[in-house]
């Protein structure tokens, strides 16, 4: 459709999808799609899908499931790298952006995540490793200038020695913020936050 159809569309106003399973949000349609991006009475996949369960939870129900799965309780049995996963994917159901990266040790160049959202708006991570003994972290907005308060996580094999950082300082003019000396290189290995060559980071927006 040409742009004054498009817009008169995305004007119309509509209900949620998810109305049977309770969900009350009524707005205009262009908003629907962003929505449904993290509408809690959407139902998705448990994250340990590709272990055999085929569970299908409303989002907002993932995290007591995830707790309950069958899948869960034999990862955490005693396997120290799924136990690691497990600790991932729980994040992961809560809402926490998660970034792995192959091969760290060998990374010479900016690091890029992929554009993930959050609070209705669009985020990069990058991680800068060239030069540095300590790469620096940092958050991007992508597409507008809005600043955040965020949490990062470097995952560590043993779940109770995962790293943590609060960063409350807000970014400026719609540069990145983060923080130096959160991803010990020389350390990731005998620490256990390297796993097959790879870094795990999580993000929490808020």
């Amino acid at each position: 459709p040409d742009l004054r159809a498009q817009r008169r569309i995305n004007a119309l106003h509509v209900r949620c999808t998810n109305r049977d399973h309770g969900c009350s949000w009524a707005g205009e349609f262009g908003q629907r799609g962003g929505h449904l991006e993290r509408c809690e009475f959407g139902e998705v996949d448990c994250p340990f899908r590709v272990h055999g369960c085929e569970a299908k939870v409303l989002r907002k129900a993932l995290p007591e499931h995830m707790g309950m799965c069958d899948i869960t309780k034999r990862l955490a049995s005693g396997d120290v790298a799924l136990q690691q996963e497990l600790s991932v994917r729980q994040r992961e159901a809560s809402g926490c952006f998660v970034w792995v990266i192959e091969n760290f040790s060998a990374k010479r160049t900016v690091l890029r995540s992929r554009v993930f959202r959050a609070q209705g708006l669009q985020w990069q991570l990058k991680v800068v490793p060239e030069g540095q003994d300590t790469p620096r972290v940092t958050l991007h907005p992508v597409d507008h200038r809005k600043s955040a308060k965020f949490t990062l996580t470097l995952f560590n094999a043993s779940p109770s020695k995962n790293k943590t950082v609060r960063v409350q300082r807000p970014n400026h003019g719609g540069k990145g913020t983060g923080c130096a000396g959160f991803i010990p290189r020389g350390d990731l290995a005998a620490a256990g936050f390297l796993s097959s060559g790879c870094i795990t980071l999580g993000l929490d927006i808020g």
